[in-house]
């Protein structure tokens, strides 16, 4: 899916908690850290990038370790205007 976007010109960045993972999104261009999405991860985010217009999350909500640091991340890591999609299926 974000490599679609990548090839729209959209730029994209991908967090993902394991490697096989985020293995494959690099092998379709897409850069892919391993981190669980949380606070803190999305502080380091914050302070590297600038903030995202756009958070999707597929299947998170269920493995999340820590949903109240999941939504703390949303406040660090989105921008003013931004929007979430969450969708676990």
């Amino acid at each position: 899916m974000l490599s679609k976007s990548i090839d729209q010109g959209i730029p994209c960045r991908g967090i993902d908690p394991c490697e096989s993972v985020a293995k494959v999104a690099r092998s379709q261009v897409v850069e892919t850290r391993v981190d669980f999405f949380g606070e803190t991860a999305g502080r380091r985010l914050a302070a590297e990038l600038k903030c995202a217009d756009l958070i999707i999350g597929n299947n998170v909500l269920a493995y999340v370790p820590d949903p109240n640091d999941l939504m703390a991340d949303f406040q660090v890591t989105l921008a003013p205007e931004g929007a979430i999609r969450l969708g676990d299926f």
